[in-house]
């Protein structure tokens, strides 16, 4: 078993892995868990189970080896022909980490099996003691979130359908039954003898 740090990168080498903006010396090992939520509701016969079965995000676990940069002469020359020259420690990749870790934006993990969008870190652990000293060895937990896109529309009031004003008969007549009938003057076909008469006794309003 390989546990020198620099030994580590070189077996790694031709796999190419990031965090996010991060890169990846070595992983170790990576387990991906594809799972899916099962009810017990009976389905119809013949059809298909896309009610009975639901999809859970995906899992991503990876031993990860974060070391210094090989600043030896042949390495460094190498580095420069390359174009990949770096002075990043294991203590700065591991400041980049935590910020990663801390962030609560989605990002993007890329392995040599695959790569995966809208990710974020779920559970980290470092694990140290003296033979691992001189490079971060890791394990990070990933899990995909689900993201929704929203949007806003705006409508003209131009384009809102107009209220129709409706008459209503049935309305209109029970509202005539409540009017009152106006009082007609009843014409007057008394004398005039009788009139005076009444004036005189106070019985003519």
């Amino acid at each position: 078993m390989i546990t020198n740090a620099q030994e580590l990168q070189q077996a790694g080498a031709l796999t190419p892995s990031f965090i996010d903006d991060l890169p990846i010396d070595v992983v170790e090992q990576e387990v991906v868990t594809f799972g899916y939520v099962v009810t017990d509701y009976a389905t119809e016969n013949g059809s298909n189970v896309t009610s009975a079965r639901y999809r859970k995000p995906v899992i991503v676990l990876l031993d990860c080896i974060f070391t210094s940069q090989d600043l030896s002469p042949a390495n460094s020359a190498r580095q420069l022909l390359n174009g990949t020259f770096s002075f990043d420690t294991w203590q700065d990749k591991k400041k980049r980490l935590y910020e990663i870790k801390d962030s609560n934006a989605p990002i993007v993990a890329g392995t040599e099996l695959d790569t995966y969008e809208d990710m974020v870190i779920q559970d980290l652990v470092i694990t140290r003691d003296y033979r691992k000293s001189r490079a971060l060895f890791c394990r990070i937990l990933l899990k995909h979130v689900s993201l929704v896109s929203l949007g806003t529309v705006k409508i003209s009031s131009k384009n809102l359908p107009r209220k129709e004003e409706k008459h209503d008969e049935a309305s209109g007549k029970a509202q005539d039954k409540d009017k009152k009938p106006k009082k007609t003057k009843e014409p007057d076909n008394r004398t005039t003898a009788a009139k005076t008469y009444d004036r005189i006794a106070g019985n003519n309003p």
